[in-house]
């Protein structure tokens, strides 16, 4: 790539500069797009209250599990969990509560876990978890 004259106080200076801005302003603009690219990506494949994987990130990390599974002699377990009277909490103590409670519980297994592991929020109040290697 060649340098462009920007230190050039004639015409082709002027242009030079006017091109160097534009170059500037979009690479500020393709990293802005980037930024929000990841973001969005993050978005289709997480829970929005918990951070969780949701269910479609879920299905690509169960089928690489058992893609694994298959090439070595470890096994996978699959849990499913649902909390027990969730609807009870909701309807006597609010739906912020119920958010609160979604996220503890997220929080918890999270922590129980390895990182090979995978916790997932399906919806409501039911989780699935992924055990590698088992």
């Amino acid at each position: 790539m060649c340098e462009l004259p920007v230190k050039a106080t004639d015409e082709i200076g002027l242009l030079a500069r006017a091109f160097a801005d534009m170059e500037h302003r979009l690479r500020e603009h393709l990293d802005v797009l980037h930024q929000k690219e990841v973001h969005l990506h993050h978005l289709a494949q997480h829970d929005h209250l918990t951070n969780l994987p949701n269910r479609l990130l879920l299905f690509d990390r169960l089928r690489q599990a058992i893609v694994k599974a298959h090439r070595t002699t470890h096994q996978i377990a699959v849990i499913f969990i649902d909390l027990d009277r969730f609807k009870d909490i909701n309807d006597s103590l609010g739906h912020a509560v119920g958010d609160e409670v979604i996220q503890q519980s997220a929080q918890r297994l999270r922590m129980l876990l390895r990182d090979e592991d995978t916790v997932a929020r399906l919806g409501g109040d039911e989780f699935v978890v992924v055990l590698e290697q088992v």
